[in-house]
């Protein structure tokens, strides 16, 4: 049982009317079980279901249809109804009805389904891809900006080195300035003082530039 879905009429004969109006039925049971054979007046039967109604062009040869409402049917009616020029005779060269089977309709689904979930599986490689690629790119650049912060505090350790040896050279400095300037004072002052309380002052004092010389370390 097909799917019918085009009409075809060939009029080639040149003496001779051409089809003009016409109507396509279609139905599934055996139409000469209704009204003695008669198929005209078997028209009357809601069995049969019109599927398209044209006017044809009055030209010569192959002319086709589109169905106004396909659908599936084993036996199929062409009823001319009017025809151009007065000629007594209106030859009709070939009729034919052209649809799909079952099977080729559903094969033609399948095929289009197919086609879709195709389709799909491309966009989503697409967006996995185009994911994939900005979330490498972040990647590289979170890597870029850690190694950049890394470099800075490097510098920033490096200055903070400098800065230490330099305070703690101008330590140094205004100690030994601080030394001469008041040597001779100093010395008068040990000169008074019990040897051992020299000592212990002077243990106390080199004690205090070591740890002062760790701690800017």
């Amino acid at each position: 049982m097909p799917l019918h879905r085009r009409v075809e009429l060939v009029q080639n004969e040149l003496y001779s009317s051409r089809v003009k109006d016409f109507e396509v039925y279609a139905r599934q049971s055996n139409p000469r079980q209704d009204a003695g054979g008669d198929l005209a007046a078997g028209l009357a039967n809601p069995l049969w279901r019109m599927v398209g109604n044209f006017t044809a062009p009055k030209t010569k040869g192959l002319q086709r249809f589109e169905l106004q409402h396909p659908g599936w049917a084993r036996y199929v009616l062409v009823r001319f109804l009017t025809h151009y020029s007065s000629e007594p005779v209106c030859a009709m060269n070939g009729i034919a009805v052209y649809g799909k089977s079952a099977a080729e309709e559903l094969e033609d689904e399948l095929a289009q389904e197919l086609k879709a979930t195709k389709l799909q599986t491309k966009s989503l490689a697409r967006i996995v891809s185009d994911m994939q690629a900005n979330h490498t790119g972040s990647m590289v650049a979170l890597q870029a900006g850690l190694e950049t912060v890394k470099r800075e505090q490097a510098s920033l350790l490096r200055e903070l080195d400098d800065l230490r040896a330099q305070v703690f050279m101008l330590w140094i400095a205004v100690g030994s300035l601080s030394l001469c300037v008041c040597a001779p004072t100093i010395l008068r002052a040990v000169q008074k003082l019990p040897l051992r309380t020299t000592i212990a002052a002077l243990i106390i004092g080199v004690g205090a530039f070591e740890s002062y010389r760790v701690l800017m370390l």
